[in-house]
C-alpha cells in the first residue's frame, strides 16, 4: 500500500500476515481501494470469521503494535468465508466488488 504524503509503502502480504497472526490465524486478504478525491489507495482488509468470534480490540491493538500507521488498513470487513480458486488463490477482484462500495 502506498501513502503518497509519506512516500512509504508496505506489501499487502506483510499486512495480511500480521492480521492473520493477530486474529489467531484466520484468513485475511488486504488490497488497496481508491477514494474519490484522494491520491493513492487506502488499505482494506477482509477477514474470514465463520465462528463469529473475532476480538476487534485485540485486532486493533495488535495491528497498532505491529504495523506503522501508513500500513494499517483504513477499512475492515468481516465475512463468514473468503472464496478461493481451485489453487487456493484468494479472489481479490470478487472481494473488491463484493465488499467495497462508496455511497
Amino acid at each position: 500500500m502506498l501513502t503518497p504524503s509519506l512516500g512509504e509503502n508496505c506489501s499487502t502480504a506483510e499486512v495480511e500476515s500480521v492480521i492473520s497472526s493477530v486474529c489467531g490465524l484466520k484468513d485475511a486478504v488486504v488490497f488497496g481501494v481508491q477514494i474519490p478525491g484522494a491520491e493513492g489507495r487506502a488499505g482494506m482488509a477482509v477477514i474470514s470469521d465463520p465462528e463469529n468470534n473475532l476480538d476487534l480490540q485485540q485486532l486493533v491493538s495488535g495491528i497498532s503494535k505491529a504495523l506503522p500507521s501508513y500500513a494499517r488498513p483504513m477499512f475492515l470487513r468481516v465475512s463468514t468465508s473468503i472464496d478461493m480458486t481451485g489453487i487456493l488463490c484468494l479472489l481479490i477482484d470478487y472481494l473488491f466488488i463484493a465488499f467495497y462500495t462508496i455511497t
